[in-house]
């Protein structure tokens, strides 16, 4: 095993859970710092592909999520207006066995928050990320306490990091999630994720 690092991560969610688990097998030393009093899924399904499926497969837990997900093989997008196709991926037409999973992320999160832990991750919760100096490596708490130094720091924060700067855009569409019973002979392919 070579040098042993300092690692924080930023964000308990999919991702910062998925890394700092392998970074702790790895040897490391990883603290993954949490807003909330105590880490909880945020956000709707999530559709895992081929590489999110390697990550987990690595992480020991592939089995363990099939057994909660749904397949996808198509996903097919259409326009309101005009009804035209804007999207049309069919997995298997690129590989026979290729499809993708659907999988309720409170589901998803879980399982990884139960291995980070059995990893020794060290979770710091109510730690809101104001700020980081790349420099001397620390991270500012936005109670204004600092921490680190770190050998490396892992933005996980996703699309509202405070260390990502402004984009200035706000996009005109958004989704609504919800979990519903599936009528047997609902007018929709089971296997594909319809998007308008």
């Amino acid at each position: 095993m070579g040098a042993e690092y300092n690692i924080a991560i930023l964000g308990a969610g999919i991702a910062g859970l998925a890394f700092g688990t392998l970074a702790s097998r790895a040897g490391h030393n990883v603290q993954i710092f949490d807003q909330f009093d105590q880490p909880a899924p945020i956000g709707s399904g999530l559709m895992l592909q081929a590489t999110g499926l390697a990550v987990l497969d690595a992480l020991g837990l592939v089995e363990k999520t099939l057994a909660f997900t749904s397949p996808i093989k198509r996903l097919h997008g259409a326009s309101i207006k005009s009804g035209r196709t804007v999207l049309d991926v069919r997995f298997m037409a690129l590989r026979e066995s290729l499809r993708a999973e659907g999988v309720q992320r409170g589901v998803l999160f879980n399982l990884l928050l139960d291995t980070a832990k059995a990893a020794g991750t060290e979770l710091v919760t109510n730690a809101k990320i104001a700020d980081c100096d790349s420099a001397a490596g620390s991270i500012s708490l936005s109670s204004g306490k600092v921490v680190g130094p770190f050998d490396l720091v892992v933005d996980a924060l996703g699309v509202n990091s405070p260390l990502v700067p402004d984009q200035g855009r706000t996009l005109p569409y958004g989704a609504l999630w919800a979990t519903l019973e599936w009528p047997e002979n609902a007018p929709f392919n089971v296997e594909a994720l319809e998007q308008r």
